[in-house]
Protein backbone atom coordinates (compact mmCIF):
# COMPACT_ATOMS: atom_id res chain seq x y z
CA UNK A 1 0.00 0.00 0.00
CA UNK A 2 1.65 3.31 -1.62
CA UNK A 3 -0.32 6.86 -1.12
CA UNK A 4 -3.64 5.06 -0.42
CA UNK A 5 -3.54 3.46 -4.05
CA UNK A 6 -3.35 -0.79 -4.42
CA UNK A 7 -1.34 -2.45 -7.39
CA UNK A 8 -1.74 -5.42 -8.20
CA UNK A 9 0.62 -6.32 -11.01
CA UNK A 10 3.15 -9.26 -11.43
CA UNK A 11 5.56 -7.08 -10.68
CA UNK A 12 -17.37 22.48 -41.58
CA UNK A 13 -17.80 24.60 -44.78
CA UNK A 14 -14.73 25.77 -46.65
CA UNK A 15 -12.39 23.97 -44.85
CA UNK A 16 -14.37 20.31 -45.63
CA UNK A 17 -11.46 18.46 -46.84
CA UNK A 18 -9.63 19.37 -44.15
CA UNK A 19 -12.19 17.62 -41.20
CA UNK A 20 -13.41 15.13 -43.66
CA UNK A 21 -13.69 11.68 -41.66
CA UNK A 22 -12.82 8.38 -42.73
CA UNK A 23 -14.53 5.51 -40.87
CA UNK A 24 -12.33 2.02 -41.19
CA UNK A 25 -14.82 -0.95 -40.82
CA UNK A 26 -14.00 -3.43 -38.29
CA UNK A 27 -12.64 -3.12 -34.62
CA UNK A 28 -9.88 -0.35 -35.46
CA UNK A 29 -7.16 -2.63 -35.05
CA UNK A 30 -6.10 -3.80 -38.66
CA UNK A 31 -2.19 -2.52 -39.08
CA UNK A 32 -2.62 -0.36 -36.05
CA UNK A 33 -4.57 2.52 -37.51
CA UNK A 34 -7.17 4.44 -35.39
CA UNK A 35 -11.02 3.51 -35.83
CA UNK A 36 -11.96 7.08 -36.69
CA UNK A 37 -8.94 8.69 -39.24
CA UNK A 38 -9.22 12.18 -40.44
CA UNK A 39 -8.45 12.46 -44.34
CA UNK A 40 -6.03 15.53 -43.74
CA UNK A 41 -3.53 14.33 -41.21
CA UNK A 42 -1.24 11.54 -40.98
CA UNK A 43 -1.14 10.10 -37.67
CA UNK A 44 1.80 8.73 -36.04
CA UNK A 45 2.06 6.55 -32.29
CA UNK A 46 3.51 8.34 -29.53
CA UNK A 47 1.86 5.67 -27.22
CA UNK A 48 0.87 2.01 -27.77
CA UNK A 49 -0.26 0.97 -23.97
CA UNK A 50 -1.68 -3.00 -23.48
CA UNK A 51 -1.35 -2.92 -20.17
CA UNK A 52 1.13 -6.22 -20.68
CA UNK A 53 3.76 -5.36 -18.61
CA UNK A 54 3.96 -2.48 -15.18
CA UNK A 55 2.84 1.20 -14.88
CA UNK A 56 5.75 3.43 -15.00
CA UNK A 57 4.29 5.25 -17.51
CA UNK A 58 1.16 6.20 -15.52
CA UNK A 59 0.32 7.82 -11.90
CA UNK A 60 -2.65 8.23 -9.78
CA UNK A 61 -4.35 11.04 -8.24
CA UNK A 62 -7.45 9.97 -5.56
CA UNK A 63 -7.71 6.50 -3.94
CA UNK A 64 -8.61 3.16 -5.04
CA UNK A 65 -7.24 -0.25 -7.00
CA UNK A 66 -5.12 -0.12 -9.73
CA UNK A 67 -4.48 -3.95 -11.26
CA UNK A 68 -3.70 -5.23 -14.62
CA UNK A 69 -5.46 -8.48 -15.15
CA UNK A 70 -4.55 -11.53 -17.10
CA UNK A 71 -6.24 -10.68 -19.84
CA UNK A 72 -3.61 -7.63 -19.70
CA UNK A 73 -7.04 -5.19 -18.72
CA UNK A 74 -6.83 -2.40 -17.03
CA UNK A 75 -9.34 -2.50 -13.56
CA UNK A 76 -9.35 0.94 -11.90
CA UNK A 77 -11.52 0.76 -8.88
CA UNK A 78 -12.54 3.40 -5.98
CA UNK A 79 -11.33 2.47 -2.72
CA UNK A 80 -14.04 2.36 0.53
CA UNK A 81 -13.39 5.98 1.16
CA UNK A 82 -12.65 7.61 -2.17
CA UNK A 83 -14.91 8.61 -4.52
CA UNK A 84 -12.76 9.18 -7.54
CA UNK A 85 -9.36 8.02 -9.23
CA UNK A 86 -7.44 9.55 -11.90
CA UNK A 87 -4.95 7.45 -14.02
CA UNK A 88 -2.57 9.99 -15.38
CA UNK A 89 -0.06 9.41 -18.42
CA UNK A 90 3.58 10.94 -17.55
CA UNK A 91 3.75 11.96 -21.34
CA UNK A 92 3.28 15.71 -22.17
CA UNK A 93 1.49 16.12 -25.00
CA UNK A 94 1.10 18.92 -27.33
CA UNK A 95 -0.19 20.36 -30.43
CA UNK A 96 -2.79 17.70 -32.82
CA UNK A 97 -3.25 14.59 -31.30
CA UNK A 98 -5.86 11.72 -31.18
CA UNK A 99 -6.38 9.57 -28.60
CA UNK A 100 -8.18 6.27 -29.10
CA UNK A 101 -9.15 3.38 -25.88
CA UNK A 102 -10.97 0.96 -25.11
CA UNK A 103 -13.50 1.06 -22.06
CA UNK A 104 -15.96 -1.02 -20.12
CA UNK A 105 -18.09 -0.21 -17.20
CA UNK A 106 -18.88 -3.37 -15.13
CA UNK A 107 -20.51 -1.07 -12.34
CA UNK A 108 -23.44 1.43 -12.71
CA UNK A 109 -22.89 3.94 -9.66
CA UNK A 110 -20.10 6.12 -11.04
CA UNK A 111 -19.12 7.80 -14.10
CA UNK A 112 -16.25 8.33 -16.37
CA UNK A 113 -14.45 11.46 -18.19
CA UNK A 114 -11.03 11.39 -19.74
CA UNK A 115 -9.25 14.68 -19.37
CA UNK A 116 -6.69 16.58 -21.48
CA UNK A 117 -4.24 19.42 -21.79
CA UNK A 118 -3.58 19.12 -18.04
CA UNK A 119 -1.86 21.26 -16.29
CA UNK A 120 -1.68 22.37 -11.98
CA UNK A 121 -1.97 26.04 -11.38
CA UNK A 122 0.98 28.08 -13.25
CA UNK A 123 1.41 25.40 -15.04
CA UNK A 124 2.65 23.01 -12.47
CA UNK A 125 3.20 19.53 -13.50
CA UNK A 126 0.33 17.31 -11.83
CA UNK A 127 3.44 14.80 -11.35
CA UNK A 128 4.49 17.41 -8.53
CA UNK A 129 1.10 18.36 -6.85
CA UNK A 130 0.27 17.57 -3.76
CA UNK A 131 -2.81 14.35 -3.88
CA UNK A 132 -6.07 15.90 -3.36
CA UNK A 133 -8.17 15.42 -0.64
CA UNK A 134 -10.16 11.70 -1.06
CA UNK A 135 -13.87 13.90 -0.59
CA UNK A 136 -12.84 16.93 -2.97
CA UNK A 137 -13.10 15.29 -6.60
CA UNK A 138 -15.15 18.56 -7.75
CA UNK A 139 -13.08 21.02 -6.45
CA UNK A 140 -10.00 19.30 -7.43
CA UNK A 141 -11.16 19.79 -10.73
CA UNK A 142 -12.58 23.48 -10.77
CA UNK A 143 -10.35 24.84 -8.87
CA UNK A 144 -6.86 23.25 -9.11
CA UNK A 145 -6.37 21.86 -12.70
CA UNK A 146 -6.03 23.64 -16.07
CA UNK A 147 -7.81 21.02 -18.55
CA UNK A 148 -10.50 20.10 -21.13
CA UNK A 149 -12.63 16.89 -19.69
CA UNK A 150 -15.30 15.26 -21.56
CA UNK A 151 -17.66 12.94 -19.57
CA UNK A 152 -19.87 9.80 -20.78
CA UNK A 153 -21.35 6.88 -18.61
CA UNK A 154 -22.94 9.55 -16.20
CA UNK A 155 -24.69 7.79 -13.04
CA UNK A 156 -25.80 9.71 -10.01
CA UNK A 157 -24.37 8.40 -6.23
CA UNK A 158 -27.36 6.40 -6.01
CA UNK A 159 -27.82 4.59 -8.84
CA UNK A 160 -29.62 7.11 -11.03
CA UNK A 161 -28.74 7.46 -14.59
CA UNK A 162 -28.09 11.07 -16.19
CA UNK A 163 -28.52 11.23 -19.82
CA UNK A 164 -25.84 13.17 -20.76
CA UNK A 165 -22.33 14.04 -22.18
CA UNK A 166 -20.58 17.10 -21.70
CA UNK A 167 -17.50 18.87 -22.51
CA UNK A 168 -16.14 21.38 -19.83
CA UNK A 169 -12.84 23.55 -19.60
CA UNK A 170 -11.60 23.92 -15.93
CA UNK A 171 -10.80 26.02 -14.07
CA UNK A 172 -14.33 26.40 -13.55
CA UNK A 173 -15.93 23.86 -15.00
CA UNK A 174 -17.09 26.13 -17.41
CA UNK A 175 -19.72 23.78 -19.95
CA UNK A 176 -18.33 23.75 -23.59
CA UNK A 177 -21.07 21.22 -25.35
CA UNK A 178 -23.63 19.11 -23.82
CA UNK A 179 -25.75 16.62 -25.71
CA UNK A 180 -28.73 15.14 -24.47
CA UNK A 181 -28.16 10.95 -24.23
CA UNK A 182 -25.31 9.00 -22.67
CA UNK A 183 -23.36 7.20 -25.61
CA UNK A 184 -21.30 4.53 -23.11
CA UNK A 185 -24.47 3.70 -20.64
CA UNK A 186 -24.60 -0.10 -21.51
CA UNK A 187 -22.34 -2.64 -19.90
CA UNK A 188 -19.98 -3.52 -22.88
CA UNK A 189 -16.53 -2.68 -24.83
CA UNK A 190 -16.90 1.16 -26.20
CA UNK A 191 -14.19 2.44 -28.57
CA UNK A 192 -13.31 6.17 -27.28
CA UNK A 193 -11.81 8.32 -29.66
CA UNK A 194 -10.74 12.18 -28.87
CA UNK A 195 -9.01 14.76 -31.30
CA UNK A 196 -7.85 17.92 -30.52
CA UNK A 197 -7.51 19.73 -33.70
CA UNK A 198 -5.84 23.45 -32.61
CA UNK A 199 -8.69 24.87 -30.94
CA UNK A 200 -11.10 22.27 -31.95
CA UNK A 201 -12.37 18.94 -30.00
CA UNK A 202 -14.10 15.84 -30.98
CA UNK A 203 -15.38 12.90 -29.22
CA UNK A 204 -16.41 10.19 -31.05
CA UNK A 205 -17.61 6.78 -29.42
CA UNK A 206 -17.34 3.69 -31.49
CA UNK A 207 -17.20 5.88 -34.77
CA UNK A 208 -20.40 8.21 -33.97
CA UNK A 209 -19.29 11.77 -33.35
CA UNK A 210 -20.84 13.10 -30.01
CA UNK A 211 -18.90 16.72 -29.47
CA UNK A 212 -17.38 18.65 -32.33
CA UNK A 213 -16.89 22.05 -31.32
CA UNK A 214 -14.29 25.30 -30.95
CA UNK A 215 -12.83 26.23 -28.18
CA UNK A 216 -12.78 30.17 -29.23
CA UNK A 217 -11.33 31.52 -25.90
CA UNK A 218 -14.29 33.41 -24.49
CA UNK A 219 -13.32 31.44 -21.34
CA UNK A 220 -9.51 31.80 -21.03
CA UNK A 221 -7.00 31.27 -22.78
CA UNK A 222 -7.42 27.56 -24.87
CA UNK A 223 -5.12 24.71 -24.27
CA UNK A 224 -2.56 23.33 -26.12
CA UNK A 225 -0.54 21.09 -23.84
CA UNK A 226 -0.45 18.85 -20.75
CA UNK A 227 -1.27 15.59 -19.09
CA UNK A 228 -3.92 12.75 -20.75
CA UNK A 229 -5.75 11.16 -17.70
CA UNK A 230 -8.53 8.70 -17.32
CA UNK A 231 -11.26 9.72 -14.46
CA UNK A 232 -13.69 7.68 -12.70
CA UNK A 233 -16.03 8.82 -9.90
CA UNK A 234 -18.92 7.69 -8.21
CA UNK A 235 -19.75 5.58 -5.03
CA UNK A 236 -16.52 4.65 -2.90
CA UNK A 237 -16.17 1.23 -2.95
CA UNK A 238 -18.66 0.06 -5.49
CA UNK A 239 -17.48 1.91 -8.61
CA UNK A 240 -15.06 0.69 -11.39
CA UNK A 241 -14.30 0.53 -14.89
CA UNK A 242 -11.53 -1.74 -17.36
CA UNK A 243 -9.10 -0.35 -19.98
CA UNK A 244 -7.49 -1.54 -22.17
CA UNK A 245 -5.62 -0.47 -25.66
CA UNK A 246 -4.75 2.77 -25.25
CA UNK A 247 -3.18 4.58 -28.34
CA UNK A 248 -2.13 8.05 -28.40
CA UNK A 249 -1.25 9.42 -32.21
CA UNK A 250 0.84 13.18 -33.12
CA UNK A 251 -1.49 14.30 -35.84
CA UNK A 252 0.42 16.03 -39.34
CA UNK A 253 -1.19 17.71 -41.92
CA UNK A 254 -0.37 15.48 -45.04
Amino acid sequence: MKNGIHKTFVLTGTLAAAVLVLWVIGCGKSKGKPLVQNAAYRAETLLREDFDGDLHRWFVSGQGRVEIGPDSTLHLGLGESSDFLILWSTREVSGNFQLEYTVRFPDSCGGHAVLFCAQGEGGKDITRMSPPPVDAVDAYLKDSLSCYQVSCHNYGPDGEHISSSRVRKNPGNLLLSSAGFDPCEANRDYIIDVFKLDNRIQFYVDGVLIHDLRDRGGFGPTYQTGKIGFLIKGRPGAFSAEFNRIRLYKLKLK
